[in-house]
């Protein structure tokens, strides 16, 4: 079963997604976390594919690129989901 396949990074991103409610842009988390916007686009885009994390808009003056949320109830029905799993259920 995939748990959104976290690693490290991907923790990191999703951690800080949900301490940036209002949203951010791949090189904000980027610059946050301490890697380069590639990275942080690449987990975004799988974790976006995954139904964790939606589109919010688009990035107005410097803040390019489209702004990204994180899906609390998707994140936590998955989490949930994967618990029953460890557990046998």
């Amino acid at each position: 079963m995939s748990v959104f396949q976290v690693g490290t990074l991907r923790a990191e991103i999703i951690r800080d997604m949900a301490l940036h409610p209002d949203g951010s842009t791949t090189q904000e988390i980027a610059e946050r976390v301490g890697v380069i916007a590639q990275q942080v686009y690449r987990h975004v885009r799988n974790l976006k594919n995954e139904g964790i994390v939606i589109t919010l808009g688009q990035g107005i003056g410097y803040r390019r690129g489209p702004v990204y949320g994180l899906d609390r109830a998707a994140l936590e029905a998955k989490a949930a989901a994967f618990m029953r799993h460890l557990l046998g259920e």
